[in-house]
C-alpha cells in the first residue's frame, strides 16, 4: 500500500501560517514513530515570540509516537463527508486546507473559520494535527 501523507495549511490573519505534514508509512509503521514536518513563516514565528533567523525559517521534523498517529486514523477513518458543501468567507479569521496524498489518490478540503456542514470530523483532524506539532 502506498503511503499516507496528512497535510494541514492553516493561516491566521495577522499571524502567519503554519504547514504541518504527517507521512503515514511502512518505516513508521515498524519502528513505531512517525514523522511530521512542520514550517511556519516569519509571522507565524514572530506571533509565537521567536526570534526568526534564517535556520528558524526551515521545516522543523518531529517524531510523532505511533499512539497518537492511531488516534488521529480512528477520527478520520469513519468519517463521510459531503463532497461539495456550502461554504463561507470573510476577511479575518484563519483559514484551514487539509489534504489527503495516497498514491495517485489526492482528497484537499479548505475552510474559512469554521468547517461547513458535514466536514465537522475534519476539523477535529485539524486540531489533532495542530497539538502534535507543538
Amino acid at each position: 500500500m502506498s503511503p499516507l501523507t496528512i497535510t494541514l495549511d492553516h493561516t491566521a490573519s495577522f499571524q502567519g501560517g503554519t504547514v504541518v505534514k504527517l507521512l503515514l508509512d511502512e518505516k513508521g509503521s515498524q519502528s513505531g514513530e512517525y514523522e511530521m514536518e512542520i514550517k511556519r513563516d516569519l509571522p507565524a514565528l514572530m506571533a509565537m515570540g521567536m526570534t526568526p533567523t534564517k535556520q528558524g525559517l526551515e521545516p522543523v521534523r518531529k517524531k510523532v509516537p505511533a499512539a497518537d498517529v492511531e488516534r488521529l486514523r480512528n477520527l478520520f477513518a469513519g468519517l463521510e463527508i459531503p463532497v461539495i458543501s456550502e461554504g463561507q468567507a470573510g476577511l479575518d479569521g484563519t483559514t484551514y486546507t487539509l489534504r489527503f496524498d495516497c498514491g495517485m489518490s489526492t482528497a484537499s478540503y479548505s475552510w474559512w473559520v469554521q468547517p461547513p456542514k458535514g466536514w465537522e470530523g475534519l476539523e477535529e483532524v485539524a486540531i489533532q494535527l495542530i497539538e502534535m506539532s507543538q
